[in-house]
């Protein structure tokens, strides 16, 4: 099986963290929780129901472990919970939503997470988004959209794309901007 080329696309989100929270919840308790949260799994939505990846309940449990200091949350009441199927041969990590203090870290944490769920695929296929808020929750937050094989998912999201985010976040060198195949302008499932 060919895969497409790989694609990332990072640009400003025309919603703030605040915002993206209002719209996975009306549960003020489970909004509160969110707004405190380091890292929010997010669900998209079919027919105004919360759909969340395959395995969104274990990428939940490792991410907590990988990023002990952080508080990880899902963006869904626990009876409200549903997963989407999808392909074996997709890694659908979903969106997540993340404060920009992990920027430095959540590239590895990510890789981590779908080297364990590639196990002996070579022909897999990852997608992502990633949307990281500044440290004013009012401010618009920057999106980082990945999809392609999993085996250039590390060179893409890695060391170039941090760099490139510290532009967006006008931090020092060492700390992040656009990284782009061919692939970018094709239409994607959703």
């Amino acid at each position: 099986m060919t895969l497409s080329p790989p694609s990332i696309k990072i640009e400003q989100h025309r919603k703030s963290r605040l915002e993206l929270l209002e719209d996975a919840s009306t549960d003020e308790s489970l909004r509160a929780s969110m707004a405190s949260a380091d890292v929010v799994l997010l669900p998209s939505t079919h027919e105004g129901k919360p759909l969340f990846p395959s395995d969104t309940v274990e990428i939940f449990r490792d991410l907590q472990a990988a990023l002990p200091e952080a508080r990880v949350e899902i963006a869904v009441r626990d009876e409200d919970y549903q997963e989407r199927l999808l392909h074996s041969i997709l890694i659908d990590l979903g969106s997540i939503l993340v404060k920009y203090v992990l920027i430095p870290v959540i590239p590895n944490v990510l890789w981590d997470l779908v080297k364990k769920r590639t196990g002996i695929l070579t022909d897999s296929k990852t997608r992502v988004c990633l949307l990281i808020a500044p440290q004013n929750d009012d401010d618009p937050i920057v999106s980082i959209e990945y999809e392609g094989s999993s085996e250039d998912f590390h060179k893409l999201f890695g060391t170039e794309t941090l760099d490139r985010l510290k532009i967006h976040f006008k931090l020092p060198p060492g700390e992040t901007q656009r990284t782009e195949t061919a692939a970018e302008d094709e239409p994607r499932d959703s």
